[in-house]
């Protein structure tokens, strides 16, 4: 924090609404995210990804094959398991 770091941030709402109507708003959303998705790759990128793409993957994967732990991890939760008496999903 000695240095000043010139960065700012601006986050806006707006109701979409009151520009188009929402179904020509996400119609266009959709046609933008096929294109970007269609768009060239560059040599040895085998996917264009969206924003949250990749997070939105995982996600799926570990509720359908759970998160994956380390020993140590995995031992510390059962540590807390037991000293709280809840029993493990595994």
């Amino acid at each position: 924090f000695e240095k000043k770091a010139r960065v700012g941030h601006h986050f806006a709402a707006l109701d979409i609404s009151r520009f188009i109507p929402l179904e020509t708003y996400f119609d266009r959303i959709d046609t933008l995210a096929k294109e970007i998705k269609n768009a060239p790759r560059a040599e040895g990128v085998s996917e264009v990804l969206l924003p949250g793409e990749s997070r939105w993957r995982a996600l799926r994967r570990n509720r359908a094959e759970g998160v994956a732990l380390d020993e140590s991890a995995a031992r510390k939760l059962a540590g807390w398991a037991e000293r709280l008496k809840v029993k493990l999903p595994w």
